[in-house]
């Protein structure tokens, strides 16, 4: 009853939200501009079993509403503000199952030379790692999740010292999702300052951040983590032509939480227990078709497991069949080090398909299905489908 009362509020407030539309004012002269956009989304899932990734609940299926609005402020050429808030079940699903209000997103950005070449950035964003990001957000994904390394669940606890043993058992247990992390936290919101800009057919960008690319969105705001272990990250792109684009990214910082601390080997900090990241990436387009991936390969420092290794891939492809209508293929791998003469944790495969129909340009449908198998079998469902509905106004 409560699932059919919150889509029932989801859809009347979808339907009646482009009545509150406010997209821009300015000031006389135009130095001054607000702009204001709302969207309001909803996602339904359907598991097999316990559900893998970034899926926090344990029922088979699961209803996740969301209503984002965001507010940009502008003076002239140089100066933007920008604040994005949310209310959902919480940032993956089911994290907060009776609600959760957020500011996701908040940053200033000063435009010194007034165009892209240089760009200085801080507040409360998203990384600068990798190709994905870029596209997160649910009108520019094709999907309705992340890509593999950006929400499958590892055997390694930043809450305490992982040890071999509990890394071991890591076969017979379903994922814990308050303890475990993947290599990347989707995409990755934490508080810090970025530079970053544009140079002819040159992208580049470095960001400064309070936790690592794998933190938890509880450490992400800046009274959480402070700066006393930060990370660094950073992303070197190329575009030789409209076609084509690649790109370098790489992290280093620590990964572990304070509460970790009291368990780490007497004269060692969270300073010596690392994430370190590597990335590469690349986008092809032409006319109606667009493949991208990334190939992403990851170490964590523990202090007695030793280094845990993982590598990890996708390649996706989208082909819009005509303006309304697309179809998307994901498919992704991780492999893992080995620990005690077997591998740390579960190799996994993902497969993944999705159709989009823009109903109206502010008005958008999709559904997925997702196909994870993890070697070895283990207590994690396979089979996933989703539906997803968007609005803006």
């Amino acid at each position: 009853m409560r699932t059919t009362l919150r889509i029932a509020a989801t859809l009347c407030l979808a339907t009646c939200a482009p009545a509150f539309a406010a997209h821009e004012i300015s000031s006389a002269d135009g130095f001054w501009r607000a702009s204001f956009e709302g969207r309001v989304e909803a996602e339904v899932w359907h598991m097999d079993q316990s559900p893998p990734g970034l899926v926090i609940f344990d029922e088979s299926t699961y209803f996740q509403p969301r209503l984002v609005l965001a507010l940009d402020l502008m003076a002239g050429e140089h100066w933007l503000a920008h604040v994005e808030t949310r209310w959902d079940r919480g940032f993956d699903a089911g994290a907060r199952d009776e609600g959760d209000f957020r500011v996701d997103e908040v940053f200033l950005r000063w435009r010194p030379l007034g165009d892209q070449r240089l760009q200085v950035q801080v507040g409360k964003f998203a990384t600068v790692f990798g190709n994905w990001v870029e596209r997160h957000a649910f009108f520019d994904n094709a999907f309705l999740d992340a890509p593999l390394p950006y929400n499958r669940m590892l055997a390694l606890n930043d809450r305490g010292p992982s040890r071999v043993a509990t890394i071991a058992a890591r076969r017979e247990v379903r994922d814990a999702k308050t303890a475990w992390l993947p290599v990347i936290w989707g995409p990755s919101y934490a508080t810090g300052f970025a530079v970053f800009g544009a140079l002819g057919k040159i992208d580049y960008a470095l960001e400064l951040k309070n936790a690592s690319l794998a933190s938890r969105p509880d450490a992400w705001s800046p009274w959480q983590e402070y700066f006393d272990y930060p990370t660094m990250s950073g992303r070197l792109g190329w575009r030789p032509s409209a076609t084509w684009a690649f790109g370098l990214s790489a992290s280093r910082g620590s990964y572990l939480l304070e509460e970790a601390q009291p368990a780490l080997p007497t004269g060692t900090g969270r300073e010596n227990y690392l994430q370190t990241v590597l990335g590469a990436d690349a986008r092809w387009a032409w006319r109606q078709f667009q493949v991208s991936g990334e190939v992403i390969t990851a170490r964590f420092d523990t202090p007695y497991a030793g280094d845990l290794d993982v590598l990890s891939y996708y390649v996706e492809g989208r082909w819009k069949v005509n303006p309304a209508l697309w179809i998307a293929g994901r498919w992704g791998q991780q492999f893992f080090s080995d620990i005690d003469g077997r591998s740390w944790d579960r190799d996994a495969v993902r497969a993944e398909f999705a159709v989009g129909v823009k109903v109206t340009p502010d008005v958008l449908l999709k559904a997925q299905y997702s196909y994870t198998h993890e070697s070895g079998g283990g207590a994690q469902g396979e089979n996933a489908v989703g539906l997803g509905f968007g609005v803006r106004f």
